[in-house]
């Protein structure tokens, strides 16, 4: 495979799990850790 797949993989694949660690972050900071005591 070449560098360039692999790094346009890399990005694809990091875009929603940034997304998803931001939004974790800013759900508990507004929340206050609601969420995952319901869990």
């Amino acid at each position: 495979m070449e560098l360039t797949a692999l790094i346009a993989w890399g990005i694809l694949l990091l875009i929603p799990i940034v997304g998803l660690v931001m939004a974790s972050k800013g759900a508990r900071d507004h929340d206050g850790g609601v969420r995952r005591r319901d869990r």
